[in-house]
């Protein structure tokens, strides 16, 4: 614990390069931001990096870059119809690249537009029906096979976080950014479980660490982490608001009361 103490505070001067991947320290405030110029410049040119928000440490890339994108799933180890999110920096990027919130349809229903007004940005993941501003490459249908999109509804996960780094990089870089938790995986049990000529790998717990996600993914590709400290393990609350009524799909940071639903049980998956 000590030496890992010595080396972030040491580590906290600036960036340091492992390999490829450039290991930017910057404080949680956000005072020092300037020192993101170079993670903005890399998304800008199509580069992938781990990025903080205000619940988990997330993968990000440019949303409008079909080859970044790719890269993403690439370094993830992830399928191409896995479902992923768009941070948003505000509003009027929610309703470029979505159908927007649904109206109420029955008296004394929440207003999900007046909800996520109240609450965002905030801890909450808003799965909305996507426009046809977001590219293909960023949603895909679940039942998907072989990257060929099946016809129907196309959803998306949107979130808006209440980090100062992140707000950050989102206002400089000028767009939402595709993103992803960062997570540990475990590798498949045989060969049978690979997928395609890659292999899917299996996620199985977040990443809070900064530090050892250089290492974990450095070496597959990714272009840079940007480091405020390690985070707790308390994800997004996921709320889909694709119907008139909205469904709690997982709790987590984020008061699902806002939404108008009851929430039961907190239980992190």
């Amino acid at each position: 614990m000590a030496a890992w103490t010595t080396t972030h505070a040491f580590a906290m001067r600036g960036t340091v390069q492992s390999g490829t991947c450039e290991h930017v320290r910057v404080k949680g405030d956000g005072s020092d931001a300037w020192r993101l110029s170079g993670a903005v410049e890399m998304l800008r040119k199509g580069g992938v990096g781990i990025v903080p928000t205000d619940t988990l440490y997330a993968f990000a890339c440019n949303v409008e870059d079909a080859r970044a994108v790719e890269k993403l799933r690439r370094i993830k180890r992830i399928k191409k119809n896995k479902p992923l999110s768009i941070l948003c920096g505000k509003f009027s990027e929610i309703d470029k690249y979505t159908l927007g919130f649904p109206a109420p349809t029955r008296p004394g229903q929440t207003d999900a537009f007046r909800a996520a007004k109240q609450v965002l940005p905030g801890p909450y993941t808003c799965i909305l029906l996507a426009s046809k501003n977001l590219p293909k490459e960023c949603v895909r249908d679940a039942d998907a096979k072989k990257g060929k999109l099946k016809k129907s509804r196309r959803t998306v996960g949107v979130r808006m976080p209440d980090d100062p780094v992140c707000k950050h990089l989102l206002r400089e870089l000028g767009g939402p950014m595709l993103s992803s938790s960062v997570t540990r995986m475990k590798a498949p049990s045989s060969a049978e479980d690979l997928w395609e000529e890659e292999g899917e790998y299996e996620e199985y717990e977040w990443m809070v660490d900064p530090a050892l996600m250089v290492d974990a993914f450095g070496s597959r590709g990714l272009d840079f982490v940007v480091d405020v400290g390690p985070r707790p393990k308390e994800p997004s609350t996921v709320i889909d608001l694709t119907e008139s009524e909205p469904v709690l799909v997982r709790a987590g940071k984020g008061d699902p009361s806002s939404f108008g639903i009851v929430e039961e049980e907190k239980v992190f998956f």
